[in-house]
C-alpha cells in the first residue's frame, strides 16, 4: 500500500495546487486495471519528459564542471550519471519508492526495482517542471547531481557492450547490435571476428576465441575509437 503523496510533497517542501500531477507521476501502468476514470493515467509520459530534462541539465553540469574533457570523455561521463543504476538510486534516495501506485498485476516491490524507481525518477522531475517550471526543475537536479558530478571520474568499464548500449541510448532508442565478418585459424586456435553496429554504421571491430569475447571486443574498440561521436 502506496503512502499519500501529500505526505511526500510536504517532507521535499513542495507546495503545489496540482497534486494529481505528483499522483500521475507516481501510478504505474498496471493501476489502470484498477483505475475507474477510464482515462489512461500513469508515469509514462511525464518520464518522457523528465528523461529529457534530466539529459539536459546533466550534460550541461558535465560540461561546465569538466572543461578539460573532450566531447568523447563528456559523453562517457554523462552516461554513468544517467544509468538505470544511477537514477535509480536517485530515485530511492528520495524515497520515491514508497508513494508509487500499482495495480494488483505488479506483485514486486517497487523499490526492489532499479529500472522502475529509474522511471519514477524522470517522471516526478517531469511533474515538478510542469507544476513549477525549469528554474525549479534545474535546481532540484542540480542539488542532487552537482557535487556527484564535479567529483565524477571516467569509468574503466568492465562491460564494454553494455557501457557502448548506454552511450548510444541516452540519444537513441535503438540498440546496438553484433554481426559476424569473419573466422580465423590460427595456430593458437579459431577465432572469430565481429563488428559493433549502429543501424548500418560500424562502429567497430573484434576477435576473440568465442562471440562473446569477440563482441566484448568489438565494443571496446567503438569505445577507444569514440565512434560514436559521429553519430550525435
Amino acid at each position: 500500500m502506496s503512502r499519500p503523496i501529500k505526505e511526500l510533497l510536504t517532507k521535499m517542501g513542495i507546495k503545489t495546487q496540482n497534486e494529481t500531477l505528483y499522483e500521475e507521476a507516481l501510478t504505474h501502468s498496471s493501476h489502470n486495471a484498477i483505475n475507474t476514470s477510464g482515462q489512461h493515467f500513469d508515469y509514462e509520459r511525464l518520464e518522457f519528459l523528465g528523461d529529457s530534462l534530466v539529459g539536459f541539465v546533466v550534460g550541461q553540469l558535465c560540461y561546465r564542471l569538466h572543461p578539460e574533457m573532450s566531447e568523447g570523455d563528456l559523453s562517457v561521463l554523462k552516461s554513468q550519471f544517467i544509468r538505470t543504476e544511477f537514477e535509480g538510486g536517485l530515485g530511492l534516495e528520495l524515497g520515491l519508492g514508497d508513494y508509487v501506485q500499482v495495480g494488483p498485476s505488479y506483485t514486486a516491490d517497487p523499490k526492489k526495482s532499479l529500472s522502475l524507481m529509474e522511471d519514477i525518477f524522470e517522471s516526478f522531475t517531469g511533474a515538478l517542471y510542469l507544476d513549477k517550471g525549469f528554474d525549479v526543475a534545474n535546481e532540484f537536479l542540480i542539488s542532487l547531481y552537482y557535487e556527484r558530478i564535479k567529483n565524477g571520474k571516467i569509468e574503466v568499464s568492465e562491460n564494454p557492450k553494455s557501457e557502448l548500449q548506454e552511450l548510444l541510448q541516452a540519444d537513441y532508442k535503438q540498440a546496438v547490435t553484433y554481426r559476424l565478418i569473419d573466422e580465423e585459424d590460427h595456430a593458437d586456435g579459431h577465432y572469430f571476428v565481429m563488428g559493433a553496429y549502429f543501424e548500418n554504421f560500424e562502429l567497430g571491430e573484434g576477435k576473440g576465441k568465442s562471440k562473446k569475447e569477440a563482441e566484448q571486443n568489438a565494443a571496446r574498440d567503438a569505445l577507444a575509437k569514440k565512434a560514436y561521436i559521429g553519430l550525435k
